[in-house]
This record gives structure tokens, sequence and C-alpha cells, in this order.
């Protein structure tokens, strides 16, 4: 695991910032493909540890906080914006990230509808519907170019999900986390030691190649 530190000060005292490692759904097989894609709204919605998403999404707003946890074509990456006198409070939320995340039954069935209403009104739009098959023709089928019809949303698994969210986001090995903005290192050094050098790690190393085209 890596800190990239880079400070940048400015008057509306804000860190950027980027947690990432290479990988991303290069290196997922297609059948595993259509679950990534909810995998990190998977376990947001679900909330962490004892937080729900409802608590936690309050928390953000009232602190300025602003979180993407993403898995990417060539990398998984939390990443976003945090007051500066609240970094603290993102370390402790990327912690729990990795430690503590619920996958719960009500919010994969909230994902569940909110996919099909989205499919179906995909399907039922003319214009939507030919751009979905154009794609579908031009690209034979490859499930990656999927606009988010039935067919993707058919094979979309939770306990798939689910399993991926964990590949990806509780083993720290390979990350790096980029800071840049307005901070000191000695007034964040703690919060980093405490949060961030201690998430589990299994010191796996990159295997080439680290991403697939």
């Amino acid at each position: 695991m890596k800190v990239l530190l880079k400070q940048v000060f400015s008057e509306d005292e804000t860190i950027h910032f980027n947690f990432m490692k290479p990988g991303g759904f290069s290196l997922l097989d297609d059948s595993e493909y259509p679950s990534a894609l909810v995998a990190s709204q998977y376990s947001y919605i679900s909330g962490y540890n004892d937080i729900s998403y409802l608590e936690l999404s309050k928390i953000m707003q009232e602190k300025g906080i602003s979180i993407n946890q993403q898995i990417l074509a060539y990398s998984d990456s939390i990443n976003g914006t945090v007051k500066t006198s609240e970094f603290e409070t993102l370390m402790q939320i990327i912690y729990l990230m990795f430690i503590k995340p619920n996958f719960t039954e009500n919010s994969w069935n909230q994902i569940s509808v909110a996919l099909e209403n989205n499919s179906k009104t995909l399907e039922v739009n003319p214009t939507n519907a030919f751009m979905a098959e154009m794609t579908k023709v031009l690209y034979d089928g490859d499930i990656r170019k999927n606009l988010g019809t039935s067919e993707l949303i058919s094979q979309i698994d939770k306990d798939i999900a689910e399993k991926i969210y964990k590949e990806k986001f509780t083993d720290a090995s390979n990350y790096t986390l980029i800071l840049v903005g307005d901070f000191l290192e000695n007034k964040i050094a703690e919060s980093l030691e405490t949060y961030i050098a201690t998430l589990p790690s299994s010191n796996k190393k990159l295997e080439e190649p680290i991403w697939h085209d």
C-alpha cells in the first residue's frame, strides 16, 4: 500500500482523494460482469457496520464529504472530496468500507426493482431500444457493451455481487491513496496511521498483466 501527498492550499480547505488499485472490470469473467456493475451500490445501500445508508448519507452531507466507490474498466476506486476539518471522518468511513460492509436482502430488493424499471423504460422507448439493438449487433452481443436491457439484468446475482465486492474492497494490498489539497502532513498523519495503515492486507503482489484489454 502507498500514500501519495500533494499539498495545494486553497480558500475552501478541501482535499481531493483517490484510493485505488489496478484491475477493475478487466480482470473479471464476462459471467461476473453484470453482477460487478452493482457490487459497490449493493454494499453502500446496505450501510456499514451499524450505520444505515440514510444515516451515512446524512453524516456525509453535514460534514461536506463526497464519496464514489467504483469498479471501473481498469481500476477499483474510492474517490471524492472532503473538507480538511473532516478528514478523520472520511478515513473512518473508508475503514468501514473495508472492515464492515453489509449486504442486506432489503437493499438487494431495492436494487432489483430499480434495475427492472430502468430496463423496461429503455426497452419501451423506440430510440433507446434501437440504440440497444444496434449496440448488440455492432459488438456481437458483448455483454460489456449492453446498455442495461433485461438480458443484462437477468444475469445479475446478489451472491456474485457480494463476492466481487469482497475480492476488491476488503484487501488493501496494491492500493494507493492519493491526496491532493489543503492539509498539513502532521495533522493528517495520525488518521492515516489509525485507519489506512491498519486495513487488512494480504500483501499479495499484482500478477502480470495487472489488467486485461
